[in-house]
């Protein structure tokens, strides 16, 4: 009852999990190992804001490799399976992505080093919010973990995000957070609709990450703590709801 949804979307071996452990001050499985599966509903207790609930929805990373169980043995087999498979698996994130996209209050997007593959899913993030008119804010998160030196973050900003042709950033002012944290940085959109914010996210315990991290997990604590309309969710409803949702709008787009 009265939760607030976090949705974190983004490519395999990106650090969503890591991320979400930052968030939820819970230590989740995280590796190049380890995958989640399917869809992951998760309720942390935190203690410090007992009067709201949070749910962290998490998906499979995209772009995982399609895995065989089964020996085939046979070339044209394997092909098929293969395809039909991959066309599977391409359905389920798509329709992964779009729940927790239409679902969440706060939606995050967890990227590595910027590239194609990561500006294509920002841009369809961007378009299915503004197709189904959501007026919630995207939160990017660039986890930059083999980035120890401020210098080499700024570079990065400047040579990746600056000059992104899907970005047009400008920094924002600083925000006070509940420490009054002093460091880190943000950028925003111009002239986004959807609002979308960039935050960096460094390597842990370097010069690089005392200065950003403490200020970007406090930029999305302050997202959720002005959430003021809190909603009941039933987990099986919601899927079922968005499931009859996206039926509704193929059958519409394939009558002549």
């Amino acid at each position: 009852n009265n939760v607030i949804k976090i949705g974190v979307i983004g490519n395999s071996n990106k650090g969503k999990s890591f991320i979400l452990s930052k968030i939820s001050k819970i230590n989740f499985p995280s590796g190049t190992s380890i995958r989640t599966e399917g869809l992951s509903v998760k309720y942390p207790e935190l203690e410090t804001y007992k009067d709201r609930k949070i749910v962290l929805l998490d998906s499979a990373g995209l772009e995982t490799p399609v895995l065989n169980n089964e020996n085939m043995g046979d070339y044209n087999s394997e092909k098929e399976m293969f395809k039909e498979k991959s066309r599977e698996k391409l359905i389920t994130e798509l329709f992964l992505q779009n729940y927790i996209i239409n679902t969440s209050e706060i939606l995050i997007v967890v990227v590595g080093i910027l590239t194609y593959s990561e500006q294509k899913l920002l841009n369809r993030i961007r378009t299915e919010m503004q197709r189904a008119k959501l007026k919630k804010t995207l939160y990017v998160i660039h986890n930059l973990i083999t980035y120890t030196s401020i210098n080499q973050v700024k570079e990065y900003i400047k040579d990746y995000l600056l000059k992104s042709a899907t970005f047009h950033l400008i920094e924002g002012h600083k925000i006070s957070t509940s420490e009054k944290q002093e460091t880190g940085e943000y950028y925003y959109e111009k002239n986004s609709e959807p609002k979308i914010f960039h935050l960096i996210y460094a390597n842990e315990g370097s010069e690089a990450g005392n200065y950003y991290n403490n200020y970007t997990l406090k930029f999305i604590e302050n997202s959720y703590l002005t959430v003021t309309d809190l909603k009941n969710f039933d987990i099986i409803e919601s899927i079922k709801e968005r499931f009859i949702e996206i039926s509704k709008e193929i059958i519409e787009k394939s009558e002549p």
